[in-house]
């Protein structure tokens, strides 16, 4: 409670805001699959990172693409600005759906822990299969393709 007389919640904690990106060619996702150390396992995901303080979140969004899949894109959108856990972390997510996707003569050389990287593409229609039945279940990533793609009924 605010008034000092409840239970006290712990510290919330200041993070870097992240890119995530909902990158499409054609009528698939380019996702990608990396070791995650918190739980144990190979995650699948969007392209996703940290924005380097006084870094365009678009920039970002672009270097993020190259380095983990080795695509470029020729449109890079502002979709949303999401909180990614509101409760414990200042951090924002920046989502961004990359088109016209070109595959680079080299992949640029990011963070050596993410030199394991898969690319994975996926139909653009298994997406609401592979988050009902488990394939996909990161959270911001789920978040971040809701938002950049569009709703069918």
């Amino acid at each position: 409670m605010s008034d000092g007389s409840g239970p006290r919640r712990p510290a919330y904690q200041i993070t870097p805001d992240v890119v995530a990106v909902v990158a499409v060619r054609g009528t698939e996702l380019l996702l990608i699959r990396e070791f995650r150390p918190a739980v144990g396992e190979r995650v699948l995901q969007v392209p996703m990172g940290k924005i380097p303080a006084g870094t365009d979140p678009r920039e970002q969004a672009l270097a993020e693409l190259a380095e983990e899949t080795g695509f470029g894109a020729g449109r890079c959108e502002f979709v949303a600005c999401l909180f990614s856990a509101p409760g414990w972390l200042t951090q924002r997510m920046h989502v961004f759906r990359a088109t016209d996707l070109v595959e680079l003569a080299e992949r640029p050389v990011g963070d050596p822990d993410e030199a394991d990287i898969e690319v994975v593409p996926m139909p653009v229609a298994d997406l609401p299969k592979a988050m009902a039945g488990g394939v996909l279940r990161d959270a911001r990533s789920i978040a971040a393709l809701t938002v950049a793609l569009p709703l069918t009924a």
